[in-house]
């Protein structure tokens, strides 16, 4: 299984360890989603842009949350696994939200 995620996520997940100057736990983090063959790190160009523009227009997500979404679509994604039931509105993504799983 391979797992894409938005450049977008690596400035998401780093910003608190790095305030908190915990930079071991950054370096951990970047490490696993840059290192590791199953996580491929999705740059955000202009077809994702202009998708996540009409994500936006559509369905009034965030920004960030709008080049999320366009990087699972543009990129094929089967799934798109999130926490986030905003994300539901979008009906071009198969959401699968965390709570509601069971593990």
């Amino acid at each position: 299984m391979q797992v894409f995620t938005s450049v977008i996520t690596l400035t998401e997940i780093l910003s608190q360890p790095l305030k908190l100057g915990n930079y071991n736990l950054a370096r951990e983090y970047l490490d696993i989603l840059v290192t590791r063959d199953e996580y491929i790190v999705v740059e955000i160009s202009t077809a994702p842009a202009i998708t996540a523009a009409e994500i936006r227009a559509r369905f009034s997500l965030r920004t960030p949350d709008a080049l999320h979404a366009a990087t699972a679509i543009e990129s094929g994604c089967d799934a798109f696994l999130t926490n986030d039931r905003g994300f539901r509105r979008v009906h071009d993504l198969n959401v699968l939200v965390l709570d509601d799983l069971e593990l």
